[in-house]
């Protein structure tokens, strides 16, 4: 293997090492979304458990609207199943798969940061014998 491969290795792995990081930041940002989502679903289920509606609530609709919305009471949510598909469910099945998501998302996530070690360890390996190589050379 000439020295230029191993550059090349390097070059390699360093994309694939960054292409895995963006992954994982993206992941991280679905992750975050899916637990606040949670997170007001369970405050929403707990006042109507408790039989106290909303007055006023102000629910986001993207990241520049909001809409104010009165007297709420929610016993159904719609929740995105993908490709812009919605299905209505009741709080606590919403919730249900709201979980089953951030499992799915934490356990992805797991295994990214498994294979970015791995790169990790890799780039190291690759950048030590690029660097062992020049010595060798000039010693014989």
């Amino acid at each position: 293997m000439s020295s230029g491969e191993g550059v090349e290795d390097v070059e390699t792995l360093s994309a694939i090492y960054r292409a895995l990081v963006d992954e994982a930041n993206r992941l991280n940002i679905v992750l975050n979304d899916l637990i606040r989502s949670k997170e007001t679903l369970r405050a929403l289920k707990s006042l109507r458990d408790k039989k106290e509606g909303v007055e006023r609530m102000i629910v986001p609709t993207g990241s520049f609207v909001s809409l104010l919305v009165e007297n709420v009471n929610p016993e159904k949510v719609l929740v995105l199943l993908g490709s812009n598909v919605y299905a209505e469910m009741s709080l606590e099945r919403a919730m249900e798969e709201l979980d089953s998501r951030i499992k799915q998302g934490q356990n992805a996530l797991e295994a990214i940061q498994s294979q970015i070690s791995q790169i990790e360890q890799k780039i190291n390996e690759a950048v030590r014998k690029s660097q062992e190589r020049p010595k060798s050379r000039s010693s014989s």
